[in-house]
């Protein structure tokens, strides 16, 4: 009996996931279609989740000071954050864009808070 549920013909959800990468993952970059498609399918709650995680664990980096993982972090958010419309999300996303002032001479940061800046036109940091 072959370890591998693919090749006895059938080829469980879970493992075929796990075992056929995309193209777009394969080739090392993601195709931002691609996961604009992904964020749009989403489930409006599941966006917001999705949204609010990816905002704490930025804030989170961003407090070990790693500025640029912070911004990676919310740069590969951006599709879901701008289809959530949400004040805590919103107002979370002010403080993490006034906490990395300091580090915006590093590129990422510059691209994160380009991003980020239509997002939360309008609010400001208390």
């Amino acid at each position: 009996m072959s370890a591998n549920p693919a090749t006895r013909g059938r080829c469980p959800a879970w493992w075929c996931r796990r075992s056929a990468p995309s193209t777009a993952s394969r080739s090392g970059r993601s195709s931002l279609a691609a996961r604009k498609a992904a964020a749009a399918s989403r489930a409006p709650h599941e966006n917001r989740n999705r949204a609010l995680i990816g905002v704490r664990l930025a804030e989170v980096q961003l407090r070990r000071r790693h500025p640029a993982h912070a911004a990676d972090t919310i740069t590969r958010l951006a599709s879901d954050l701008a289809l959530v419309t949400s004040g805590r999300i919103t107002q979370a996303l002010v403080h993490l864009r006034a906490a990395w002032r300091p580090y915006l001479n590093d590129p990422t940061v510059r691209t994160a808070d380009e991003l980020l800046s239509p997002l939360i036109s309008g609010h400001t940091s208390r």
